[in-house]
């Protein structure tokens, strides 16, 4: 019996991806690059088929290019504030790092952010606990 071989090609699968992206309404030329930021791609060719995975930044799997590209389109805005949130809190903990002042100043307002959430825990299970106000 003849080998089964698989050709892999994860560079194939990101073009089909990015040319899928390009059919979509709305998508421009121009936004390709930031929607595939982060993607795994490969495309697997046997002689009983094709078949693709793509796996967003977030570990999400897709098996079809279109699926794929829907999600792209649809993940990107969220994925690029996780990436702006994620600098600005690295760069907030390189400063807290480098200035213990600023540190101790931070810890200060989160004990402060603390114990107000506790009072108002505190608040909403005392609440819970009344019987419902009827209004006429």
């Amino acid at each position: 019996p003849p080998l089964k071989v698989s050709l892999v090609s994860e560079v194939a699968a990101r073009e089909e991806l990015r040319d899928h992206l390009r059919g979509l309404p709305g998508v421009e030329a121009s936004q390709l690059d930031n929607l595939l930021a982060g993607w795994q791609a490969t495309r697997r060719r046997r002689a009983d088929g094709t078949t693709y995975s793509f796996i967003s930044p977030g570990g999400e799997e897709f098996t079809s290019v279109s699926r794929a590209a829907w999600a792209a389109c649809r993940l990107a805005p969220v994925e690029r504030r996780l990436r702006a949130e994620a600098e600005r809190l690295r760069v907030e903990n390189d400063a807290l790092r480098n200035d213990p002042a600023a540190a101790a100043r931070r810890e200060a307002k989160l004990r402060a952010e603390v114990g107000r959430l506790r009072v108002e825990n505190e608040r909403l299970a005392r609440a819970a606990q009344q019987p419902p106000v009827v209004v006429n």
